[in-house]
This record gives structure tokens, sequence and C-alpha cells, in this order.
């Protein structure tokens, strides 16, 4: 989610353009095998909940449903404060990817859990389940670093991490001579995906 909420959405009208704007982004190098779109989990009754509860600072709006024509909301702060919308929205944003991965000439990767989703803990690599990512870890930042070892065993030699949040590059600092002992050859990070590319 930290990478959606980056984006000015006030350029873009609806969940389309954002989601045509992510995967954009994403699949927008000269040479990509690969895309991993690792999502957080929502699961009822978590330890997360609470914490997710403190987080919020203003009231939120709930939106009854996001679809591919859904305008999104001009008061976003409003909009992050609801778990449902962020819930919807992933699972949105995962139906989007999916569609276009049909069309892709790379594996797409998609993980993430929502309690009561059809796809709940399912992951997809093109049209397979791939369960060697499958985990219970609820936040995005903590399974990101499986993705990256799978895409190494995989044969991938050169990943590209888009993330704003230090906890993430805090756990590529801590596997970075793992990932390189197996068959990693470069790794960056790029910090804010919308401006500048830092590593």
């Amino acid at each position: 989610m930290s990478q959606i909420r980056q984006l000015k959405t006030k350029e873009m009208q609806t969940f389309k353009n954002l989601f045509d704007h992510l995967w954009n982004n994403a699949s927008n190098y000269k040479i990509i095998k690969r895309i991993d779109f690792v999502f957080d989990s929502y699961v009822e009754h978590s330890l997360k909940e609470g914490e997710r509860e403190r987080r919020r600072n203003v009231d939120p709006i709930e939106l009854i449903q996001i679809e591919q024509d859904t305008h999104i909301p001009i008061q976003m702060d409003r909009f992050w404060s609801s778990c449902k919308n962020k819930e919807m929205l992933q699972s949105a944003a995962a139906t989007s990817f999916i569609e276009k991965a049909k069309m892709a000439n790379f594996t797409t990767v998609l993980s993430g859990t929502i309690t009561g989703d059809s796809r709940d803990a399912k992951i997809v690599m093109n049209k397979e389940v791939c369960s060697d990512v499958r985990t219970f870890v609820e936040e995005a930042d903590g399974r990101i670093v499986m993705h990256l070892f799978h895409a190494v065993q995989s044969g991938i030699t050169c990943l590209i991490v888009l993330s704003n949040d230090t906890d993430v590059v805090v756990l590529l600092l801590r596997y970075i001579f793992q990932l390189f002992s197996n068959g990693l050859q470069e790794l960056w990070i790029k910090i804010n995906s919308y401006q500048s590319m830092k590593t």
C-alpha cells in the first residue's frame, strides 16, 4: 500500500487509472522477467488490527465497493483510514493485475490475504498457484524477502525493489549476503518510485 499511497491521485479519475499507473510503473523496464506484487494480508482478529486502529488519525469514509470505474475519493486521508477500503482496493488491484498478466510476456506473482476473499492466501504465478512464497506473515515488508529468494532461486540475477519503507531496507541489508550467495548479482532499491532511483 505504501507505493499506492505515494501516487498523486488527484491526477487520476478512477481506480482503473490508478491500477494502470501502478502496472505501467512496475513493468516499465527494458528487460523484465518477473514482477511480484506483495500486498499486506488482512486477517480477522489479527494482532495487527489494534495497530491499524491506532494509526488511524482521521475519521474514515468507507466505500461500498471498488470497481475499475469507481471514482477515486477526493479526501484520500479519510479513505486510507479504513481497513475495509484497503482490503477492497487490494482485491480490485489484484483482479486488474491478474487480467494484465494474461497478456504480459513476463511472470507475475501476487501475494496477500484477505479473509473471506475467494483468492484467500492464493498466490498466482501467471496461471499457476505458487505455494513456495505462501506464508502467514501479515505485513508485506516481511514477505518481500521471501519473494526475493524465490525469484533468485528461479534464476533471476538482478532485482529492483520498489519500497519507501525503512523496514524493507533493513531486511534487505540483513539478507543481502545470502541473496548474493544464492546467485543474485544486482540489487536495486527504488525508494520513491515516482521520483528518483536510490541504491
